[in-house]
């Protein structure tokens, strides 16, 4: 998957897909050292704040709304048929549900550029970080929940 605007391009699709191997998630990062990204300064600053709220549920994953991710099929499956988040928050959703459900998760230095027309605004950073709050109470509630048997795909 990759946002509309491709900030990511398309092109970091067959640098991605080589550890698809080896896990069955792979995302593109612009966190890691390697990572080429232009932005607009005020999104980082909102971006870095709330990436040190997710970390409470996704240690370890440096990039989680990084929008160009790969899945293996049946991987997604599992975990689509599990996400209850249609906002901007379904980006680390995702990924807590493959977590939880012991997949492993590669990350990727991807290049990424802001672009000027982002439908993104300052107050979808709010809404995001109220839908973490969410991601805790809905597996609280076993929305989560995997039988044994369909777990490490």
């Amino acid at each position: 998957m990759t946002d509309a605007d491709l900030s990511t391009p398309i092109e970091c699709y067959d640098d991605l897909k080589t550890h698809l191997e080896s896990s069955p998630v792979v995302i593109g990062s612009r966190a890691m050292a390697q990572s080429q990204v232009t932005k607009n300064w005020f999104r980082g600053m909102l971006g870095s704040f709330g990436n040190n709220l997710i970390q409470f549920i996704l240690p370890g994953i440096q990039d989680t709304q990084c929008g160009f991710k790969l899945f293996e099929g049946q991987a997604a499956r599992m975990i689509y048929e599990r996400q209850q988040i249609n906002g901007f928050g379904f980006d680390f959703e995702v990924l807590y549900i493959a977590r939880k459900m012991g997949m492993p998760i590669i990350e990727h230095p991807v290049k990424w550029t802001h672009h000027s027309g982002s439908k993104v605004k300052p107050w979808h950073y709010l809404q995001t970080l109220s839908e973490l709050g969410k991601v805790i109470w809905y597996d609280l509630r076993g929305a989560y929940k995997v039988k044994p048997e369909r777990v490490g795909v």
